[in-house]
């Protein structure tokens, strides 16, 4: 996936944050808030986060300054 992909397609508006904001508190619920939103958004369906590729939460971690823990994201 390109970076210009990534920008089109993944980085969340900011009506997108404020709503994240207002339905999570934790960093990491916040992320894969918007993780789930943002492929959501572009699949039509919802996957889990073990299926959504490394570089996709990548940006989207960058995007919203939050630190990417697999882990704790999957549980």
């Amino acid at each position: 996936m390109t970076q210009a992909e990534l920008e089109q397609f993944y980085t969340p508006t900011d009506e997108e944050l404020a709503f994240c904001a207002n339905v999570t508190r934790l960093p990491t619920t916040q992320l894969g808030f918007v993780v789930l939103l943002k492929t959501f958004q572009r699949l039509g369906y919802f996957v889990a986060s073990n299926e959504v590729p490394e570089g996709i939460i990548k940006h989207i971690a960058t995007v919203i300054n939050r630190r990417v823990d697999r882990e704790v994201l999957h549980n």
